[in-house]
């Protein structure tokens, strides 16, 4: 089976590339740094209160997980062989999301104050 890139059904129209890609790419910026802002300030309540620390791991993977499906969807544009990578990203994204959203659930259910996160 031959895949096309994702622009031949946009006809390659410059302003609707133009602001997909912008705004993908934005979007993928903003989701490679929020982990990295998660983490110190996951890093400086590990440190303060010693648990929760997979709350913080779960949460960072989502967003990067996140991210990572925008810099498919950018790449699948151009270049056909993405469409599995990217559908791949997605499906990862899918899991990491459930299983942020059971620990999350979890822990809101058995937590009374912030001290008790983990």
């Amino acid at each position: 089976m031959i895949f096309i890139p994702h622009g031949e059904c946009l006809l390659w129209d410059w302003r609707i590339l133009t602001v997909k890609i912008s705004g993908d790419a934005l979007t993928f910026i903003a989701y490679m740094v929020i982990p990295l802002l998660w983490g110190r300030f996951a890093y400086s309540l590990l440190i303060r209160y010693g648990a929760g620390w997979w709350f913080f791991i779960l949460g960072g993977l989502f967003v990067f997980c996140c991210g990572m499906t925008h810099l498919t969807e950018i790449m699948v544009l151009e270049y056909p062989s993405w469409y599995w990578p990217d559908a791949i990203a997605r499906d990862i994204t899918g899991v990491v999301s459930i299983l942020f959203i059971w620990y999350t659930w979890r822990m809101g259910l058995n937590t009374k104050n912030p001290e008790h996160i983990g």
